[in-house]
């Protein structure tokens, strides 16, 4: 069977970046981002919301503050009381974990 360009790259490989599915979920990224910065910074369930349906996994306590800006998203695994300060970017096209604050 085939590897699919997401396949590809997060095996470090070579991919497509213009593959459709890439493309759509890139897509969806910018969607929950944007939304994110633009909610109110009182509204915590909604952020707490959107974090965990942007990032791959989401300890508790994390606190994304607005500008914040990822290409894919699910790429993202943080631990507890994880911290992405004012205009934080993220472009990780392979798994990036933090376990701790960040600043």
């Amino acid at each position: 069977m085939a590897q699919t360009e997401y396949d590809k790259m997060m095996a470090e490989n070579l991919y497509d970046v213009n593959d459709r599915q890439l493309v759509d979920d890139r897509s969806h990224a910018r969607d929950l981002y944007e939304t994110l910065n633009q909610t109110s910074f009182h509204d915590k369930e909604k952020l707490q919301q959107l974090i965990k349906q942007l990032f791959g996994t989401v300890g508790t306590g994390s606190e994304v503050r607005p500008r914040f800006i990822c290409d894919y998203g699910y790429n993202i695994h943080v631990g507890n009381n994880f911290f992405a300060n004012f205009d934080c970017i993220l472009l990780p096209r392979f798994k990036i974990e933090v376990q701790h604050l960040l600043y």
